[in-house]
């Protein structure tokens, strides 16, 4: 995991680059989990910024500039899947589920 060098830092201890050093290399190779590492990640230093453990402003909001922007990689899917409406039907026919009312086919 990147992030292991700072287990065993106090919270106290972290600052930016020790936020980088986790986020980097995982920001656009995986920008799902790298965005929800962040965000796990601001949220321990508001908690802890709340309870007088953390003194300074959040290091992983003065890191998001550094990071860069995410690239994802959205495939997109086609509806129906090539579905015609006849084999639709058939398909509703053969589990009993075909709404008579709905559709001008007949059952």
């Amino acid at each position: 995991m990147d992030c292991a060098p700072i287990f065993d830092k106090p919270i106290g201890d972290l600052n930016k680059t020790d936020v980088l050093k986790c986020l980097l290399p995982i920001w656009h190779v995986k920008p799902e989990t790298a965005r929800r590492t962040k965000q796990q990640m601001s949220r321990l230093f508001k908690y802890a910024t709340a309870r007088d453990l953390y003194a300074m402003a959040n290091p992983v909001e003065l890191a998001a500039p550094a990071l860069g922007k995410q690239v994802d990689k959205v495939k997109s899917h086609k509806a129906g899947r090539g579905r015609t409406p006849r084999r639709s039907m058939r398909l509703w026919r053969s589990a009993r589920l075909c709404p008579r009312e709905l559709v001008s086919l007949p059952c």
